[in-house]
């Protein structure tokens, strides 16, 4: 028996999931008719009753405007997915290639990696061919779609589809002179970015940022024809300086290999093996970002431009697919603390072993206590710029190889990069430098160590913060205060680091699997989601990426184990005197698996065996000869 229509229109009128609003809207098709009716009527009278996903986008696009936040609006503010993640292989790095272009053939001696022959061996004429280096990555594209962001929350495609038509429809029928306005009238300005690289603003679907950027590579290393704008710009220049012109092209050009060997996070497949309890049961792969360079010498991080919505007020949802090796933060703000991490130890013994418990941390900082973060980023004074770049240098001549983009090759100022990305590393670090540490009624402690690949799910809102791991919620342990933290402010995401660049990802110079952390996916909501639509993401997320549930007897298994070895890193790490102690001992295996004594490795980002060096003594005659 089919309910009555009203029914149906209360139903949908006052639908508590976006869960439970796609469920509706795919019983059939009468029912699909009713909740387009309901939704695009709630849309056109502004009522702000529904604090749903999808109400939220046809109000953005009734009325004209993708960046305006209401209080009591849930919208998605960014998704980074594996899809989204661009890969380059970059060129092996060496002396014998610096001087690109040229067919001398530099000598090489035997043994030497990439040697390619003698003058004898090879035709004349023809240079070697560069070996190809490491995966990396330039950029993350995030989600634009309203079918991208609904449809894991239920959404059949088509019915999103319809909607958005009628949707549109409405806003041509009902236009006119008086009152016509251009959608996207509150984006951020971008003077230099090229007319291919629109994918950088918000969309209805995604409010605040849709393509990260490693630190340092602006978006004009990627365009192309920056150099024939730089040119066209000055023609007369040009003209007087043919040679100067070119040489500087070369320069930028030698320039741009080397800030992608310094500044690109390598690309990997996840690990096949995600389930600890279960290393045979293979699972998916996915295209992770590891934060380091292709050399590992250095520690890299990502950057969105500031939200153009503007800065987000908790509550904030936020899911993430990742592993740190060891303490490292997973994402942050630009120039406020909304970290995810394992970091901030509560004893000396995570301390010392960079082990921390997964926790979550927020600015102590009122709002009223200081400057928005917009303000602060466009008022705050500029030191040393995360390209390399400070005020001191704009304008330099052609000749000057410390500008950050090609474009700054022309003699005008005005011709400087100002693209999203490079206004955000033009903030200081030092307006920072008093507040390192967040104040402890601002930290809020799980249970779970670092080293698997986990889906993270956190919620920061005061004293009702929750954190969940794959799919069960942590036992949260909030440090002595006599008052309630302040809200949570998202300005932007930094991912990789904190926004301070302290607790990176990454370590650089390091032996296996320590400060190898990865990233795979990434997504950021405003508002606290419904219970049932974080169930529903989490089981999507844990899915997508082969990360299963665990069972009640399972995770306490989990528990302990994850407790057993970082007792047993902390016995192996101790310093002199040796005088730590554990009480009711740790079993042999759980022991017998530390990097430092372990005879068989893998290594936990990508899943692939690790060589391990042979115990004993080659030359000698004892029972430990190899």
């Amino acid at each position: 028996m089919e309910p009555p229509e009203i029914f149906i229109e209360w139903w949908v009128e006052f639908a508590s999931s976006n869960v439970t609003l796609a469920s509706l809207s795919n019983v059939n098709r009468s029912w699909r008719r009713i909740v387009i009716r309901v939704l695009l009527d709630q849309a056109q009278r502004g009522k702000d009753v529904c604090l749903l996903l999808l109400p939220s986008m046809l109000r953005g696009i009734l009325t004209k405007n993708n960046t305006t936040q209401h209080d009591k609006d849930t919208f998605c503010a960014a998704w980074f997915h594996p899809a989204g993640i661009q890969i380059q292989s970059l060129q092996a790095a060496g002396d014998a290639w610096e001087h690109e272009g040229e067919n001398e053939i530099l000598f090489a001696p035997s043994g030497v990696p990439f040697y390619a022959g003698s003058e004898d061996e090879r035709p004349r004429g023809r240079a070697p061919r560069r070996p190809e280096g490491p995966l990396c990555s330039h950029e993350w594209q995030g989600y634009r779609d309203p079918v991208d962001v609904l449809e894991p929350f239920g959404y059949a495609p088509y019915f999103v589809e319809e909607i958005m038509s009628q949707a549109r429809n409405l806003v041509a029928e009902t236009k006119t002179n008086g009152n016509s306005t251009h959608e996207g009238t509150n984006h951020v300005s971008s003077t230099l970015t090229t007319p291919q690289r629109l994918d950088v603003k918000a969309t209805i679907a995604v409010r605040g940022a849709t393509l990260a950027r490693p630190e340092g590579y602006c978006l004009c290393w990627d365009s192309s024809d920056a150099a024939a704008a730089a040119s066209q710009a000055n023609d007369s220049w040009k003209a007087e300086s043919q040679d100067g012109f070119l040489r500087s092209v070369m320069m930028r050009k030698r320039r741009r290999q080397m800030l992608q060997q310094e500044l690109l996070p390598r690309v990997v497949l996840s690990s096949k093996h995600k389930n600890p309890l279960n290393l045979e049961m293979k699972s998916k792969q996915q295209p992770c970002l590891q934060f380091l360079n292709s050399s590992g010498s250095n520690a890299v991080r990502l950057f969105t431009p500031r939200f153009e919505c503007g800065p987000l007020e908790g509550p904030i949802t936020l899911f993430l697919v990742g592993i740190a090796t060891e303490d490292g933060c997973f994402v942050s703000g630009l120039k406020r603390r909304c970290e995810l991490g394992h970091m901030h130890p509560l004893n000396l013994r995570d301390a010392m072993i960079d082990m921390s418990p997964v926790c979550i941390a927020t600015d102590y900082r009122r709002p009223n206590q200081s400057t928005s973060p917009s303000e602060s980023m466009v008022a705050g004074k500029s030191g040393a710029s995360l390209s390399g770049r400070s005020d001191d240098t704009e304008g330099s001549g052609a000749d000057s190889d410390d500008s950050s983009c090609a474009i700054s090759m022309s003699r005008e100022q005005d011709a400087h990069c100002k693209c999203e990305f490079n206004e955000v590393t033009m903030q200081s670090w030092e307006e920072d430098s008093d507040d390192d540490e967040p104040k402890e009624e601002c930290v809020y402690r799980g249970q779970r160590g670092p080293g698997l690949w986990h889906c993270y799910v956190c919620v920061f809102d005061k004293e009702d913060s929750i954190i969940r791991i794959d799919g069960v919620p942590e036992t949260l342990e909030k440090g002595c205060c006599q008052v309630s933290p302040p809200a949570a402010i998202l300005d932007g995401l930094t991912i990789g680091s904190d926004h301070c660049f302290d607790m990176s990802l990454g370590l650089g110079d390091a032996s296996v699997e320590e400060g190898e952390g990865a990233i795979s996916e990434l997504a950021v909501f405003k508002g606290r989601l419904p219970d049932s639509d974080i169930e529903q993401l989490e089981n999507y997320f844990m899915q997508k990426h082969g990360i299963n549930k665990p069972k009640a007897s399972e995770q306490v298994m989990l528990v302990r184990q994850d407790e057993w070895k970082r007792q047993g890193r902390a016995l192996i790490a101790q310093p002199p005197p040796w005088s730590m102690r554990v009480s009711g001992g740790i079993p042999l295996p759980m022991m017998a698996r530390d990097r430092d004594v372990s005879w068989h490795r893998v290594n936990a980002v990508t899943g692939k065996q690790v060589s391990v060096s042979r115990i004993g003594s080659r030359f000698s005659t004892g029972s430990s000869d190899w």
